[in-house]
């Protein structure tokens, strides 16, 4: 690991801070927002959680 991000455990606890705040659901959205309007997400692969549970309705247009 690079140094400027300091040591393992340093890294690990930013890592859990922004999970459970939940930046990481929020730059998914995000991306799947940006690549659907291009039109270049499957979105049948996404589920409410960002977990693929098997196929989802396909989306409303």
């Amino acid at each position: 690991m690079p140094a400027e991000y300091g040591s393992w455990s340093t890294a690990y606890d930013r890592f859990q801070l922004g999970a459970r705040a939940g930046d990481f659901e929020r730059l998914m959205h995000a991306m799947i927002a940006k690549d659907a309007a291009r039109g270049q997400a499957d979105l049948h692969l996404i589920s409410q959680r960002g977990l693929h549970h098997g196929p989802c309705p396909p989306p409303r247009r």
